[in-house]
């Protein structure tokens, strides 16, 4: 039975992709999209993406004739006859209609998935000591403002037709479904370092980075995190390929590691009631007004975190010289949230006038943040035969040594001896419908190819779809990263042999 293909834009945002003029397959001419891992060993996803080329001839999708606006969701399914699949779930991000009477009379509609989203907004933690990367990301997600798939039936302020409170519900708390394995590292500090605000996608990699776990979108845009053994603990293989690809990537010899350098940032407590932050020069406020302030925390001009709880004392005069009437006590200063790294402080003026205000300090105990140490680890017997290949490994977030010495370990076990790999591997529904429509993410697959004489599992780390041809021809390119449960074991998990390594805990 032929595959047939539904791509539909969400246009009234309730979320079912069903309603007239929402299925655009009738104009498509060609569809390309793209999930997963920019490069094997990667922990966090790039950024997902489609492109849809459809027919323009009557100014359907020139947003200037007719209403398409970015941040509509747009979703791509598929049907073999039997089975319906999600394969991407996105928001437009812009639309590139071919200008011209006479042109091709074509447009580009360009879509994006969550992680997009998630790299726009910053974020700050409060105080995270002793926890998990799975609390992290959690604490991350709690901060990200992220647009909701649905917004029908919801209050939106301001907003015909969603601003009246008797037939309009609240927002649910999460714009996204999250499953997220327990981490399996706990780190002392997490956040401190992340001055006003670093991008979430940058704080996200740095304690995956150090769980050693993966992060991405699936195909339906729930959000996964993966702790470091949740690969070496799912075993099931989906689908294997024997001299039946359209085409395959192999190479001898690359990614080999014989030393890695890991990096650490040691912690250590300061002296309790330090200062933290001074106001550099008086500031107006005028008169019932409020002013926002963000304060990064320094001590000796170096950043540091804050370990307890944040106290202020202020002063306010009604002229910008000294010497002027105090009015410290008609100023109100809130702390509005006592970041690990900076705070927000609201400063109102409760005066009759407009005031000067001349000194605002932050006191409390700051976490240091020592010289960095880089522990090295190196296999001399892989170095004297293979040469040195030097993986440089940078985790902000850890600071025990012994474990930094594991995950050094693990990296020179998997990767020091040099051995074929698949890089690639390429195929169609023409040789393969089910797998190329169902095999994503971290799906275990086996290769195995003749010429090469090569034979090995692999996961599955990012995907790339197209389909053209009236939707007759579907190829999709997998990126292949060894899976390396043979190698290592899991107690309660596997069979021991004698060749394994037990996993870093």
């Amino acid at each position: 039975m032929p595959i047939t293909y539904t791509i539909a834009i969400d246009r009234n945002d309730d979320g079912d992709y069903s309603d007239l003029s929402e299925a655009i397959q009738a104009d498509v001419l060609s569809v390309r999209w793209r999930l997963g891992l920019d490069k094997r060993y990667d922990t966090l996803a790039a950024p997902s993406s489609a492109e849809i080329t459809v027919r323009n001839r009557t100014g359907t999708y020139s947003p200037e004739r007719n209403s398409l606006v970015p941040a509509k969701r747009v979703r791509i399914q598929s049907n073999d006859g039997t089975t319906t699949r999600t394969h991407f779930i996105g928001a437009i991000e812009r639309i590139e209609p071919l200008a011209g009477e006479y042109s091709r009379q074509t447009a580009v509609i360009h879509v994006v998935g969550r992680e997009v989203e998630v790299a726009e907004n910053r974020v700050r933690l409060l105080p995270m000591i002793d926890v998990t990367a799975d609390e992290v990301v959690n604490a991350i997600f709690d901060r990200l403002t992220l647009r909701y798939a649905v917004l029908e039936n919801y209050c939106i302020l301001d907003r015909s037709g969603h601003n009246v409170i008797n037939s309009t519900t609240i927002f649910p708390a999460d714009a996204v479904t999250r499953n997220f394995d327990t981490g399996k590292s706990t780190f002392a500090y997490v956040g401190d370092n992340w001055s006003t605000g670093i991008a979430a996608d940058i704080a996200l990699r740095e304690v995956l980075d150090s769980e050693g776990g993966r992060f991405f979108f699936k195909r339906d845009g729930e959000a996964i995190f993966y702790n470091r053994h949740h690969l070496f603990t799912t075993l099931s293989t989906q689908a294997t390929f024997t001299d039946d690809m359209d085409g395959l990537d192999y190479v001898y010899g690359a990614d080999r590691i014989t030393q890695v350098d890991v990096r650490l940032r040691p912690r250590s407590i300061g002296v309790a009631n330090s200062l933290l932050w001074s106001l550099a020069q008086a500031i107006k406020i005028k008169r019932g007004a409020t002013r926002t302030l963000i304060t990064r925390y320094e001590v000796d001009s170096e950043p540091v975190g804050l370990l307890s709880t944040l106290t202020v004392n202020h002063t306010a005069l009604i002229t910008q010289l000294v010497g002027g009437v105090d009015v410290s006590d008609s100023v109100q200063v809130v702390v509005m949230d006592a970041g690990f790294s900076a705070a927000t402080i609201e400063v109102r003026n409760h005066a009759a006038s407009d005031i000067y205000l001349h000194t605002l300090n932050l006191y409390g105990t700051p976490l240091l943040t020592g010289d960095i140490l880089t522990l090295s680890e190196s296999d001399a017997l892989a170095q004297s035969l293979y040469g040195v290949r030097v993986l440089e490994v940078d985790l902000p977030t850890l600071t025990d040594v012994e474990e930094a010495a594991a995950i050094a370990t693990y990296e020179l076990q998997r990767r020091s001896s040099p051995r074929g790999l698949i890089t690639e591997l390429q195929t169609s529904t023409r040789t393969h419908p089910t797998e190329t429509l169902s095999l994503t993410l971290f799906d275990r697959i086996k290769i195995v190819e003749a010429q090469s004489g090569h034979s090995g599992f692999y996961r599955i780390v990012s995907e790339t779809h197209t389909v053209d041809k009236g939707g007759s021809r579907h190829r999709v390119a997998w990126l292949a990263e060894p899976d390396d449960s043979e190698i290592f074991f899991v107690i309660d998990t596997h069979d021991v042999d004698g060749d394994e390594v037990l996993l870093p805990r």
